[in-house]
């Protein structure tokens, strides 16, 4: 068996890294992609200026218009994305509306990201919801458009924004309230409309979608409980579970007799140790599609063990360590790896 073995040394922190490189099952592209599609559960409406009161949370279509005399009208959709991980990748997230009718010259469309909640049922030009003013009548929404997309002057076709950056927001943290549509130039002196199939309409196929490609981040999970001492030849214990990423994950007192030896350890089924070097060890398994970047196919919410033999010779020194944390990264289609850092510190 490949083994390191590591002295101890009081002026410095050894740091011992295990690198995974692992991928999702369903739906899955060889680098570990997995792609949904969603269509509104949270809904969406119509905000129309020259009907400022007026809710359109159950119209079968909606407009998007630019047209002089507080005519403007804007698109309000947002998704649910309660099966996306938290933390997850956002490879690429389009949002599709089908534009039955164009307008009559072309437009450029922006996507802004709503910055306040408001309710389908209810949502006006004026109101969020009731009891709810926007902060300025026609929506509150970040003044900085996301990306555009022209309309062209074609009827029956289908328009796309690509909202990655928004989605990636949202699964990290940022509250979801949507997106609002709207016409790059407002209050044109000519009425420029173009019409939109809305989540009632009776094509579903139709239908508002957003397209999700991501990447699930995996979990390291430490041994918790009562103190382990690792004074004796033992094996430690890591679970990755294709679930949320976690940056940071305390550990309960894993002690070390010094000096001892890090080995290979036995990994999962379909692991293997392909070197170790320095201070780091190495597992995956090959793709023969992709040999950069190996994965384990682990199916969500499944976990995969793996133990670190740790080996603590009989001539060891009084003195200990503890590793008390372990930090983790999820970067295995970019540069760097997936790598699960334990950080000794000397006494």
């Amino acid at each position: 068996m490949t083994h390191l073995r590591l002295q101890h040394d009081p002026a410095s922190r050894l740091i011992v890294a295990f690198c995974l490189f692992a991928a999702a099952l369903a739906l899955a592209s060889p680098a570990g992609a997995i792609t949904v599609t969603l269509q509104p559960s949270t809904g969406d409406s119509q905000l129309s200026q020259g009907a400022a009161t007026t809710n359109f949370g159950t119209a079968t279509t909606i407009q998007v218009a630019s047209q002089s005399g507080s005519q403007n009208k804007r698109i309000l959709v947002k998704f649910d994305l309660s099966s996306i991980p938290a933390n997850a990748t956002i490879n690429s997230a389009n949002l599709t509306l089908f534009m039955t009718t164009a307008p009559s010259n072309n437009r450029t469309y922006n996507a802004h990201r709503m910055t306040r909640d408001w309710t389908e049922s209810q949502v006006t030009w004026n109101i969020a919801q009731t009891g709810t003013n926007w902060t300025t009548a026609g929506g509150d929404y970040n003044g900085t458009a996301t990306t555009s997309t022209t309309t062209g002057t074609t009827n029956n076709v289908s328009l796309t924004w690509n909202i990655q950056a928004d989605v990636q927001a949202w699964v990290n943290g940022t509250s979801n309230y949507g997106t609002l549509i709207k016409d790059g130039t407002e209050s044109s002196a000519t009425a420029r409309t173009a019409t939109f199939a809305s989540e009632e309409n009776a094509t579903s196929a139709n239908r508002p979608q957003l397209v999700i490609d991501y990447t699930a981040p995996f979990t390291a999970t430490l041994p918790g409980g009562s103190a382990v001492t690792m004074n004796e030849p033992s094996t430690l214990n890591f679970t990755v579970t294709n679930g949320n990423l976690t940056t940071t994950q305390s550990i309960s007192n894993v002690t070390f007799a010094l000096p001892y030896t890090v080995a290979d350890g036995t990994p999962p089924p379909g692991w293997k140790v392909t070197y170790i070097v320095n201070n780091f060890i190495r597992f995956d398994t090959v793709d023969p599609n992709d040999p950069s970047c190996s994965t384990q196919a682990i199916g969500n919410g499944v976990s995969a063990v793996f133990g670190i033999a740790v080996t603590a010779p009989a001539a060891a020194a009084e003195s200990t360590d503890t590793l008390t944390s372990v930090s983790a990264a999820n970067d295995c289609n970019s540069a760097g790896s997936d790598s699960y850092s334990f950080v000794q510190t000397g006494t």
